[in-house]
C-alpha cells in the first residue's frame, strides 16, 4: 500500500528527525511555564530566532519530562541537534488528559514566540503519541507535522478538515500488547 499524500509529504521531514546530525547543544534545562506545566529544553548552540525547527516530543505514561529528554538527547539519539527540543510534563501523575491540552498548547505557543521556529513537530510515545494525536485536533494551526510512536486515537477525528494540513507518520507495531494497533 502506498503512503496517502500527506504521509508522503511527511516523510523527508521525518527522515530529518531520524537523521543523525553533527551539531552541538547546551544541555537541557528544567523550567514552567506560564500556565505552570513543567517542561526541559534544549537549545542548540549557535540557535538562530526564525531558522532552528522545534520539536515537541511527549513522553508516555508514567515517565517525566526529564527522563524523556536524557533518553531523547542520549549518545544514541537520531534526533537532530541542531533543533529546539521541547518535553513538557503531563500535568497529574505523568499520564497525559484531557486537561493538559490547553496548558500545553499554551507552552508550544510561548516557546514559538520566543525563538519563531519556521516549522514545529509533534512527536510522543505510548500515552505521549495519543497526545501528539490530540494537540492536532485541538490546535491543528501549531503543528506542521507529527509522529505519534506506538499510540492512538483519543478522539474522534473532526470532519471539519481541520487536519488536512497535518501531515502524521504514524509509527506502530501489530506485536504491541499494550496499544492495539487498531487504535
Amino acid at each position: 500500500m502506498r503512503p496517502s499524500r500527506p504521509c508522503r509529504a511527511l516523510i523527508p521531514f521525518a527522515l530529518l528527525v531520524l537523521a543523525a546530525v553533527s551539531a552541538s547543544a547546551d544541555p537541557p534545562e528544567l523550567k514552567r511555564s506560564a500556565k505552570g506545566m513543567n517542561y526541559s529544553i534544549r537549545i542548540p548552540d549557535g540557535h538562530a530566532k526564525g531558522r532552528t525547527t522545534l520539536i515537541v516530543a511527549l513522553h508516555g505514561s508514567g515517565d517525566t519530562c526529564e527522563n524523556f529528554m536524557r533518553w531523547l538527547t542520549d549518545g544514541a539519539s537520531t534526533l537532530p541537534k541542531d533543533a529546539i527540543l521541547l518535553a513538557p510534563q503531563a500535568l497529574k501523575d505523568g499520564a497525559w488528559a484531557q486537561p493538559d491540552i490547553e496548558p500545553l498548547g499554551a507552552l508550544v505557543r510561548e516557546i514559538q514566540a520566543e525563538h519563531a521556529p519556521p516549522r514545529t513537530l509533534g512527536i510522543g510515545f505510548s500515552r505521549g503519541a495519543y497526545f501528539v494525536f490530540a494537540l492536532a485536533i485541538a490546535a491543528p494551526e501549531l503543528l506542521q507535522g507529527a509522529i505519534p510512536h506506538s499510540g492512538g486515537l483519543p478522539m474522534a477525528v473532526p470532519g471539519n478538515g481541520a487536519l488536512d494540513k497535518v501531515p502524521f507518520y504514524i509509527i506502530h507495531g501489530d506485536a504491541d500488547k499494550v496499544v492495539p494497533v487498531a487504535e
